[in-house]
């Protein structure tokens, strides 16, 4: 399949993914992160195994990995009672301190220099460090809350978006990325009538493990709760909900889309029947029970949102790349 062809399938799929979010925005988002959320992070995974995770160095995945795992550790919803409560509040710092280790791994390859910056890197994490662990902490915020989510999601898709318009010079490249914002926008601008829209009670009980992002968001733009109206009714809730359900289920379509350009199905028939039967697994928990499925899964979503951070760094980097050659190799070609 062209470039062209794939952009303008993207295209299509951005604004299918709009026009579902606009109609059942919570059934649609829970729908995606049980269904299409574990077979991209089993295939994601696998994919950025092979590519040594985008760093300098074969290993350099490892500490990243611990970092994911000690973030599995501190977490009570997935350890219950085995929690590991000296970790429970360094979430916020453990994410902050894998985003700046993975642009060292990435850009640094001397042995010292990587040691000085992550000395550096350590001594900034403990001095942002909050220990009341409050969202008012603006760094808190960034890392804890929307790093893993729509930082993740909507963000970082946007930028491998961009990037591959400006490697390929496509024009549906660049009309993809446009879409993709306008589409993003679209939530802010049209307000179709939601009066008959009724959340049902599986979804309620299922939604409760997210609805703390949806929450920290209407806080910081000072949305007070209705009179009358529950969370789910709440129209401003309704916006916000309708553009995590579109940046969710976008994300995951987008990855499966550009299968012939990533080439993440080119592993093993063993790996390949590996990752299939754990999917089916992990759609089987889901179906069985939402919040087993949420606490079985919510480490692989967290591992993977870490271990892509020095693709994500090398997007930014390779973004800046291509841009300031348009600006200064078009200046020194007119000099």
């Amino acid at each position: 399949m062209t470039t062209d062809r794939i952009n303008y399938l993207n295209i299509g799929l951005m604004v299918a993914s709009a026009a579902a979010a606009f109609v059942v925005p919570f059934e649609l988002f829970l729908f995606a992160y049980a269904v299409l959320g574990p077979l991209h992070y089993f295939t994601e995974i696998s994919w950025l195994h092979d590519r040594k995770y985008f760093c300098n160095r074969r290993w350099d995945w490892v500490p990243i990995a611990a970092l994911a795992v000690l973030l599995l550790l501190g977490t009570d919803i997935v350890m219950g009672p085995y929690q590991v409560k000296a970790l429970e509040d360094l979430g916020g710092d453990l994410i902050l301190f894998a985003f700046g280790l993975s642009l060292i791994l990435v850009t640094l390859k001397s042995v010292k220099a990587r040691l000085a910056a992550a000395m550096g890197l350590l001594l900034l994490t403990l001095f942002l460090h909050d220990p009341a662990q409050s969202l008012d902490n603006i760094w808190l915020l960034i890392f804890l809350v929307f790093v893993p989510t729509l930082i993740h999601v909507f963000v970082f898709t946007g930028a491998f978006i961009l990037l591959g318009a400006l490697r390929s010079r496509s024009v549906s490249g660049y009309v993809s990325l446009a879409v993709f914002l306008l589409c993003a926008a679209s939530f802010l601008v049209v307000r179709p009538d939601a009066s008959d829209y009724v959340v049902s009670g599986y979804v309620r009980e299922s939604y409760a493990y997210f609805a703390a992002v949806n929450r920290v968001v209407l806080n910081m733009l000072h949305v007070s709760p209705i009179s009358g109206r529950d969370f789910f009714a709440q129209p401003a809730n309704l916006v916000l909900m309708r553009f995590i359900g579109f940046a969710y289920v976008y994300h995951y379509l987008n990855w499966f889309s550009k299968t012939s350009i990533i080439r993440w199905h080119e592993v093993s028939r063993l790996r390949m029947a590996a990752v299939a039967v754990l999917w089916l697994a992990s759609v089987g928990v889901y179906a069985w029970d939402y919040a087993l499925g949420v606490k079985w899964l919510l480490f692989l979503s967290m591992a993977h949102v870490l271990l892509e951070f020095p693709l994500n760094h090398r997007s930014f980097i390779g973004i800046g790349q291509e841009l300031w050659w348009r600006v200064c190799g078009r200046a020194a070609v007119g000099a």
